[in-house]
């Protein structure tokens, strides 16, 4: 902030070289000073018009080698290579000069060498690392993570510390890259996939969507449409599956935990399909955690979805999470 205050501080002390917006907008298209000038010396009245015609044609002729001139002082009073004309305006895409410089969805492409361009550079640059806090800030709280994983993050990993290798290669992945993380109860992959949720966030600058779920309460999410009325507000089943095949990341907690009967087995397997199976064909990322390894998932899952969840990951991309049982600590 202080290199901020100090721009405006020597911006401030040069106001009356600064030039407005209106200014600007008003001067930006206007001819040579030169020309203006020749064309009011050999003004003549048009015989054919009337007095007050005239005499509007002279005033407006006037007006246009003023203002002319003013733009020249301006651009004269302004440091060598300067093209912003004092306002510290930047150009976008098009070439142009843009006076709203905290659009959210377009960056500037070229910033002027003035001290008032300076000032606005790094203002905008302090807006825009608020806006990336606060949407990160805003879909992290979406994500529905457990309070006791709130705060974890991949630096927090006991699992990643002891293996830097490991982390290297989580961050040296691509962002939409999916992962398998299994290991026996206690070890860290929860948090070691929260950890991941928030560095994907940051990674995007929070222009993504996540949803944390174990698969316990997914399958019991989904069981409680049934019991849904007839024009309740509560989503519908196709509801519950779409929002899962459509966030940005989905990580699914502790698959291989539920139980269920044979019967439920078949269903269980359909709806996991319908919502991995989407994401697999749609290259939306995942991360999975289970107690189990990908063989052991097999023999409960079947091979169909385990083949889209080995095709998701790669084997690269699943890890065995080892360590001591961290509760037990």
């Amino acid at each position: 902030m202080g290199e901020l205050s100090k721009a405006i501080e020597e911006t401030a002390a040069r106001a009356d070289r600064q030039v407005t917006r209106q200014q600007v907008e008003r001067l930006l298209h206007l001819p040579n000073t030169e020309l203006m000038q020749t064309n009011l010396r050999n003004w003549k009245p048009d015989p054919l018009s009337s007095h007050g015609h005239n005499e509007t044609a002279r005033l407006r002729l006037e007006f246009q080698v003023k203002a002319c001139e003013e733009r020249d002082r301006i651009l004269a009073s302004r440091p060598e290579g300067c093209w912003c004309w004092g306002t510290g305006q930047p150009r976008y895409k098009s070439g142009n000069l843009a006076f709203d410089c905290n659009e959210e969805s377009i960056d500037p492409t070229e910033w002027c060498i003035c001290l008032e361009s300076h000032a606005t550079k790094t203002e905008w640059s302090i807006n825009q690392e608020q806006k990336r806090t606060d949407r990160i800030t805003r879909q992290w709280s979406l994500m529905e993570v457990p309070a006791r994983f709130a705060d974890f993050t991949l630096d927090t990993s006991p699992f990643l510390i002891a293996h830097p290798k490991i982390k290297k290669k989580v961050l040296g992945a691509g962002a939409d890259d999916s992962w398998f993380f299994f290991g026996l109860h206690g070890v860290g992959k929860t948090g070691l996939a929260i950890g991941y949720a928030r560095w994907y966030l940051e990674r995007k600058g929070g222009q993504a969507s996540i949803l944390f779920r174990s698969l316990p309460k997914l399958l019991s999410e989904l069981k409680g449409t049934y019991n849904r009325k007839r024009g309740a507000e509560a989503d519908s089943e196709q509801e519950v599956l779409t929002r899962y095949q459509s966030v940005s990341l989905l990580i699914l907690d502790d698959l291989g935990a539920e139980r269920t009967t044979e019967s439920g087995q078949i269903w269980l397997q359909d709806r996991l399909y319908q919502i991995i199976g989407e994401r697999h064909d749609e290259m939306k990322p995942m991360v999975f955690t289970s107690n189990l390894s990908l063989s052991q998932l097999n023999d409960r899952l079947g091979e169909r979805l385990t083949w889209r969840i080995l095709e998701m990951c790669d084997k690269s991309h699943i890890i065995e999470v080892k360590g001591p049982n961290l509760r037990d600590l």
